[in-house]
């Protein structure tokens, strides 16, 4: 026969320890904790409203020091471009060319600008550039309908003075 060892489970004690810390009462600080926490939420959402206020400020700042490069840069190539005497079409392609450039320059002298401060930035050179687009195009415009108008007045010039040359071969019958 096998016998089988059995362990014995100790009683558990029917009265309560005789450690008076253990018989101290613990105070209710859930309010405390949740005021605390609120607190801690309303400091981050304070931090962004602070952080979004200064990217605020930079686009603002930084879009103004480009709005007035750019509006020296314009008035002088519109400047030059305005003294130019024949057709315009090429020299105002040329200006588009230097004007991207312009532009591009001026973002890339800003590489250390997060995203959303880029991307504001970016959005206020095309506002900018829209604004002062205007102005190119009636300077162009006006350039070329002189530019045509003057080839037409020299057109007829031409021709006036060829009519008499022409009247000389004019024969009879």
């Amino acid at each position: 026969m096998v016998t089988v060892p059995r362990l014995q489970q100790i009683a558990p004690s029917r009265s309560l320890a005789s450690n008076d810390r253990i018989r101290s009462t613990v105070r209710d600080q859930s309010s405390n904790i949740l005021q605390r926490s609120a607190g801690v939420a309303n400091l981050g959402l304070r931090a962004i409203e602070v952080n979004k206020a200064y990217e605020d400020s930079k686009i603002d700042t930084i879009s103004s020091e480009a709005n007035q490069k750019y509006a020296e840069w314009n008035a002088k190539k519109l400047g030059t471009l305005k003294a130019f005497k024949g057709d315009p079409t090429d020299a105002y392609a040329q200006y588009d060319i230097e004007e991207k450039a312009f532009l591009e320059k001026m973002v890339s002298d800003k590489p250390d600008l997060n995203e959303r401060v880029a991307r504001g930035f970016n959005n206020n050179l095309a506002k900018i550039q829209n604004s002062n687009r205007v102005k190119v195009l009636k300077q162009r415009g006006f350039q070329k309908e002189v530019y045509e108008h003057d080839l037409f007045e020299a057109d007829v010039k031409l021709n006036k003075n060829d009519l008499a040359v022409s009247a000389s071969y004019i024969q009879e019958g």
